[in-house]
């Protein structure tokens, strides 16, 4: 399935406060992987976004098969091909100043590695709510998929660079949320 698409523009919501409020109340916090929990609930503290959806990333390869699965990816290559399920998080942020800075945060923190770090959108969020943006890790090429077949190399990288992306994205928030 494709879904990234470019950044868009931020367009005027009235709605946001609504929308957001109607977000959070239907918020199940089960369903949010484990490793992301604690991160979506404080960036779902500040006023001027909220949480739609995400994933911490799941490695799949012949020692694990659990499309699912948390653990860190083993020492030794596993053998056999590794389907790598992206790592993302898609915001909805208000069209203001907050929001807008929150933005740039992200859009720097792809800098990082814009081989496998991305800041765009997904069509589908911004359908059903506007102003929603996606950081994601996931190798350049493949940047409008859902998963990924790597190498144990790639792999690797890919376990690197998320736990650096969430890291500094908790980073992001928890300074933000002293500002806020």
């Amino acid at each position: 399935m494709q879904t990234f698409i470019p950044l868009k523009d931020f367009v005027a919501n009235p709605r946001f406060a609504e929308q957001r409020a109607q977000a959070l109340a239907g918020l199940n916090s089960g369903v949010i992987d484990p490793p992301l929990r604690s991160l979506a609930q404080d960036i779902n503290q500040l006023s001027y976004c909220f949480t739609l959806q995400s994933c911490y990333g799941h490695f799949v390869h012949r020692a694990n098969q659990d499309q699912y699965n948390l653990a860190p990816l083993p020492n030794q290559d596993p053998g056999g091909p590794i389907l790598y399920r992206l790592a993302y998080l898609t915001l909805c942020l208000q069209e203001n100043q907050d929001g807008r800075g929150l933005l740039l945060a992200l859009v720097d923190l792809g800098r990082l590695d814009p081989e496998y770090i991305q800041v765009g959108c997904a069509q589908w969020f911004w359908d059903h709510q506007v102003n929603t943006f996606v950081i994601q890790v996931e190798p350049e090429q493949r940047k409008d998929q859902d998963t990924a077949d790597v190498s144990f190399q790639q792999a690797k990288h890919l376990e690197q660079v998320k736990g650096l992306v969430f890291k500094r994205l908790r980073r992001i928030v928890k300074d933000r949320l002293g500002a806020d």
